[in-house]
């Protein structure tokens, strides 16, 4: 007996009727529109990556003219290109291209990559990615330095007050301010290649002036070299006949071998010889040696080091006024001062593209009292650090030098108080942090947001007061000098 279908079997058939009707159409007629979209994206892909491999070979040439772009568009796509210093070597690149679907949906793809400046890298030995957890920061060990401690027993002298700390490779050197005799040595060497255990001692040590009990004041480094600046200087001509490294304001050393060795020295002429220095500062082949106030001579001198052992004077600046730091890139200069008059520089850009005649492009005043000490450069941002400043005057401020005929400020913190009065000795940008070291503690803070800077951590100094900080892969090294007049060695890495 046969039957007809009934209402539900009919709606089945029916269903699978228009389905099937469905998905044909979607064959015939929505391949192509997939196709179209595919083939968009893959072009927006290529673009993208096109602009960032293009920027990676760029890197490896120029490295310093890598910076921001503004997007540019045609009838299909937008194209930017964004680049975020890490520190002076590293740099985050992105691109980010955008379009709009037929049914007006937007599209984005974004690639990033990460260039170093390969050729400077091993004048910068910090690690550029953070590690570890910086929120908790820990010490690792402090080290008094002095004799039967940190020094060996055999160092005459009991009290080494640290001015200065540089990092060369895995050698650690550390300068003295001042001794108990003229005879002790302000200038010590120290292996630091294994971070966990109490740096080792290099058996070289060196006096700056063999007359005077003034160390020295400030360290650099350079490809396999040490620049030491002389905190002591003299006008006699006696003295400085007896002792020509003693009246030089920079000492060179050698560090290819183990044990560093004195290769070199340099007096700046004529009235701006018998000036203690008081920055240095190297790049690119050349030596930035900053000094205190003369009387009718430069303050800034430019010195090629291309051959250490044969440095040459190149020319100079006159600032009118003592410099307390130094950042400089292909074309520009930036020197910190210590005017801080009402009318007063204290901050200079010099154009340096002719190094034998420095130019000033522009100046900056800070408010408040305080002292301009450091400047640190970092993609197209000034740190510059200051002493304390009473009242709501900040002490780190954050300038823009996109455009070198005008510095800008885009951030800054105040970070003494009148109960806690600090100051800026020194500082480090790694990535989004910026590592502060004041008089008594070393701050860290989130400049990832340069309108809303934040406090990120903070260690406080278990001995002397803060005068220097380097670094090595992710250990920090601080220098402090106690009232009493001993030098301490702080260690510092993340958790």
């Amino acid at each position: 007996m046969m039957r007809g279908f009934s209402t539900i079997e009919i709606l089945i058939a029916f269903t699978v009727l228009v389905s099937g009707m469905v998905a044909v159409s979607l064959v015939a007629y929505g391949s192509p529109l997939i196709l179209e979209h595919a083939t968009t994206e893959l072009s927006a892909a290529n673009q993208a990556h096109a602009l960032l491999t293009k920027q990676e070979i760029q890197a490896r040439d120029t490295f310093e003219s890598i910076m921001s772009t503004a997007s540019t568009s045609d009838d299909r796509f937008t194209l930017g290109f964004n680049m975020i210093p890490m520190d002076d070597i590293g740099k985050r690149l992105t691109t980010t291209i955008q379009w709009r679907t037929p049914a007006t949906i937007q599209k984005t793809i974004q690639l990033q990559s990460f260039v170093m400046d390969v050729r400077n890298a091993a004048l910068h030995p910090c690690d550029p990615f953070l590690s570890g957890d910086w929120r908790v920061p820990r010490i690792v060990s402090s080290y008094r330095v002095t004799p039967g401690e940190l020094l060996p027993s055999h160092i005459q002298g009991t009290y080494f007050p640290v001015s200065a700390l540089a990092v060369n490779g895995s050698t650690l050197a550390i300068a003295i301010a001042s001794t108990t005799s003229a005879t002790h040595p302000t200038l010590f060497f120290f292996d630091i290649s294994e971070s966990d255990i109490v740096p080792v001692y290099i058996s070289s040590e060196f006096d700056n002036a063999a007359s005077s009990r003034i160390g020295y004041s400030a360290l650099a480094i350079g490809p396999n070299t040490f620049y030491a600046g002389n905190g002591f200087s003299s006008a006699s001509a006696i003295t400085c006949a007896s002792d020509p490294f003693g009246c030089a304001q920079l000492h060179l050393f050698d560090a290819h071998d183990t044990a560093p060795v004195r290769i070199a020295s340099i007096q700046m002429p004529a009235a701006s010889g018998s000036v203690p220095a008081s920055a240095v500062m190297y790049r690119s082949g050349v030596l930035y040696l900053g000094l205190s106030k003369t009387t009718g001579g430069q303050e800034l001198h430019l010195i090629d080091v291309h051959e250490p052992s044969l440095p040459k004077h190149l020319g100079g600046y006159t600032a009118g006024r003592g410099v307390n730091g130094i950042a400089a890139d292909q074309h520009v200069a930036y020197i910190t001062t210590d005017d801080n008059s009402s009318s007063g520089k204290a901050l200079i850009a010099l154009d340096i593209q002719d190094p034998t005649h420095p130019v000033e492009l522009a100046s900056y005043r800070f408010l408040g009292a305080g002292y301009a000490r450091r400047v640190v450069r970092s993609g197209s941002r000034l740190y510059v650090g200051r002493s304390f400043s009473a009242g709501t005057s900040e002490e780190l401020s954050v300038l823009d030098r996109s455009d070198i005929s005008t510095l800008t400020r885009i951030g800054g913190i105040d970070i003494g108080t009148s109960r806690a009065p600090g100051g800026v000795r020194e500082i480090l940008i790694r990535d989004f942090l910026a590592f502060v070291l004041s008089e008594r503690s070393l701050q860290i803070w989130n400049i990832s947001d340069l309108s809303e800077i934040s406090l990120y951590a903070s260690v406080p100094l278990p001995n002397g007061t803060g005068t220097s900080l380097s670094c090595r892969n992710n250990m920090l090294y601080v220098g402090s000098a106690g009232a009493e007049g001993n030098g301490f060695l702080t260690t510092i890495t993340s958790s």
